[in-house]
């Protein structure tokens, strides 16, 4: 994809056909353009929920792309009939970049040996090339602003020490089991604190033979994100994160989510109320991809289970999210988009 900067005067003096905006902050300057500035109106389609009011939203944008727990609200009638509105395309959850092409093109990137380089605590990297060494990848978030682990900093770092424990345990029993080499990639997000990343190194060292790297902000090495996408076979989500959730499910990978940051911190009353909307938005979220067998939750004897399984090519595939497709799909069908096809004199519009 080809993009480039523009000044405001060439910005307003060419010819637009769709303006696409996302986030809240972006919407006011959204409208701003497509209104004011831009001569031809063009399309302004906007994602994530702009919270603008019904009526705000209907004057601003002409589709609003946004995931369905955006849209959770008490009045059951009410947001029944926000889910049928014309001007919404819901979405499982957030958007993704992730599809068979950009794997491919994450695959061609990296190599494997891109993250045998990553710090291990526990045993020199593995210069076994006979064996196959299959990956499982753990997305490890952290809190979100305003619910900080402090008074509960103790419980989180003991349930990261048991979580590195089982993990090591069952790795190293399905290699016996099973006869593949089986190796834990922790990938550490910049929303995780910095005494959960020393404890998990700290652990690791302590443990016999323990093969599970531990990638932070702060290491060396290129950040191999987008390459455990590609190269993970399985994968355990810390579940406060929608995007990494979402990244995980669209590989066509097992994928575990593991509620750690769940705990709710904040006490006084108009914080509590937000963390309930919050709590409430999240549950519908997860509740919505386990429904429709996108993942699960996190149980050791279910991931020990879907590694054997996996190690004799037997593993269960679960439902592949494309919430970025459908959501295209969406908006080039929408009456909306065929309005303006129109005056954009396009005959046919394809998709793939």
């Amino acid at each position: 994809h080809h993009s480039r900067k523009m000044n405001t005067k060439e910005l307003v003096s060419q010819k637009h056909d769709i303006l696409i905006s996302c986030g809240r902050r972006t919407a006011p300057l959204s409208f701003f353009l497509s209104k004011m500035l831009l001569p031809n109106h063009p399309l302004n389609v906007q994602i994530h929920h702009p919270r603008c009011g019904p009526l705000g939203n209907a004057v601003m944008f002409d589709k609003i792309i946004t995931p369905l727990h955006d849209l959770v609200h008490k009045d059951q009638h009410l947001r029944s009939r926000r889910f049928n509105d014309t001007l919404f395309i819901p979405t499982m959850g957030s958007l993704s970049q992730v599809n068979p092409r950009s794997l491919q093109q994450f695959a061609e990137q990296w190599k494997d040996n891109d993250l045998i380089k990553l710090k291990n605590s526990g045993v020199a990297p593995s210069c076994d090339t006979q064996r196959t060494i299959s990956n499982v990848v753990v997305l490890f978030g952290g809190p979100r602003k305003g619910n900080q682990p402090s008074s509960k900093t103790r419980h989180l770092l003991t349930q990261i020490k048991h979580f590195i424990t089982d993990l090591q345990n069952i790795l190293s029993l399905c290699e016996s089991e099973g006869g593949r080499k089986w190796r834990g990639i922790v990938i550490c997000s910049r929303r995780t604190p910095q005494v959960c990343v020393d404890t998990m190194n700290r652990h690791i060292s302590k443990l016999k033979n323990c093969d599970i790297r531990v990638w932070s902000m702060e290491s060396k090495y290129p950040n191999p994100y987008q390459a455990s996408l590609s190269l993970g076979d399985l994968f355990i989500v810390t579940s406060e994160s929608v995007s990494m959730v979402c990244d995980a499910c669209s590989t066509g990978k097992k994928v575990f989510t593991w509620p750690i940051f769940t705990d709710k911190i904040n006490e006084t009353l108009p914080q509590r109320l937000l963390t309930k909307f919050v709590s409430d938005k999240f549950m519908a979220f997860h509740q919505s991809l386990e429904h429709h067998f996108y993942c699960e939750k996190l149980r050791f004897s279910t991931l020990k289970k879907e590694i054997l399984h996996n190690q004799n090519e037997v593993a269960s595939r679960p439902r592949v999210l494309r919430d970025a497709d459908v959501a295209a799909h969406e908006l080039l069908t929408s009456g909306a988009f065929l309005a303006y096809q129109k005056e954009w004199h396009i005959t046919s519009t394809t998709y793939p």
